[in-house]
């Protein structure tokens, strides 16, 4: 399940993925059916060439002749001996060379029948129904083996900015529905684009799987509780997320309203993006409403947003933890 990247819940996903998604086999090449080879013969000694330099040594013995009977005499001598072996032994090269290829055609003819039987066995095989799923199965499988980007636990020592209500609250769910072992938070990624300066990223959670297929998932909020500055709006978040999708790895965005408000319903989002990528069932994916949408903010609607309070309209709906 593909959602646009204008309003929430926001799904990215590689462009390598997509292709293998709707990924389409070749059709089967159908042999050319050879004619019975001929056996070669043995070719001529002189080739038109080597009758033309002939011709030019000959004049230009004829001229020496003129000047110096007995060098010209030896030199011509020697020159036609050493013509003919080197003739001979051109002659024999493109012999062995069309024995070579005849060999390989006679082959190509007695092994046709093979060939056509196999060509048309595959032929069968791409025109089945379940061709196309199977193949695409195989090219995600692929892709998703050979992801890279390793994930490592926060070190204790390092301050990072403290789990708020809101996490704490959907990680409960995601671990509920997706299970402890595929679901990571408090985790962070190397980053190894200088470009970006920074060492690693910080993902809300992150779901792993058996078959290698990774999910950021992350819930944004329009701005800090303490500090009221916008965050997460339009563009902000485009660099690190095509980080993440130059790595392979999807990336899913919840408001931290929708989570709050409609846990249920964004574990059915995920549960369903993977299924269409890896066909892994989840119960999730079983629910029956939908998870309302959410335009993505800007700025200045964040800022708005900051000045009427909205996060603690449905952040008393928690019964405990402080947001950060």
């Amino acid at each position: 399940m593909m959602q646009s990247s204008a309003q929430y819940p926001i799904i990215e996903v590689p462009f390598s993925l997509k292709n293998a998604l709707t990924a389409i086999p070749q059709p089967p090449q159908e042999p050319v059916k050879p004619s019975f080879p001929l056996h070669p013969m043995l070719p001529p000694l002189f080739t038109p060439g080597i009758v033309g330099w002939l011709l030019v040594l000959v004049f230009g013995g004829l001229w020496l002749l003129d000047q110096h009977l007995e060098l010209a005499a030896a030199l011509l001598t020697g020159i036609a001996f050493l013509a003919i072996l080197w003739c001979n032994r051109q002659a024999r090269r493109r012999y062995s060379a069309q024995v070579a290829q005849y060999e390989l055609d006679f082959d190509q003819y007695l092994t046709y029948p093979e060939r056509q039987a196999a060509y048309e066995e595959a032929l069968r095989q791409y025109a089945c129904p379940d061709t196309l799923p199977l193949y695409r199965k195989q090219q995600v499988a692929s892709l998703l083996r050979s992801i890279s980007l390793p994930l490592y636990a926060i070190p204790s020592d390092e301050e990072v900015p403290r789990q708020g209500r809101s996490e704490a609250y959907f990680l409960a769910y995601l671990q509920q529905y997706f299970g402890q072992e595929t679901i990571h938070a408090q985790c962070r990624v190397p980053v190894d684009d200088p470009r970006l300066a920074t060492a690693w990223y910080y993902p809300d959670f992150v779901y792993w799987d058996a078959t290698g297929l990774r999910i950021d998932i992350e819930i944004d909020e329009p701005y800090t509780l303490r500090t009221k500055e916008p965050i997460h709006y339009q563009g902000q978040d485009d660099t690190r997320n095509a980080y993440f999708l130059r790595k392979n790895w999807v990336v899913v965005r919840f408001t931290e309203e929708q989570v709050v408000r409609y846990p249920k319903q964004c574990c059915k989002e995920l549960a369903e993006l993977i299924f269409s990528v890896n066909e892994t069932h989840y119960a999730a994916k079983f629910f029956s409403q939908r998870l309302p949408p959410v335009a993505q903010w800007s700025q200045q609607q964040a800022l708005g947003q900051a000045r009427a309070d909205t996060r603690n309209t449905y952040l008393s709906l928690l019964s405990r933890g402080v947001a950060w």
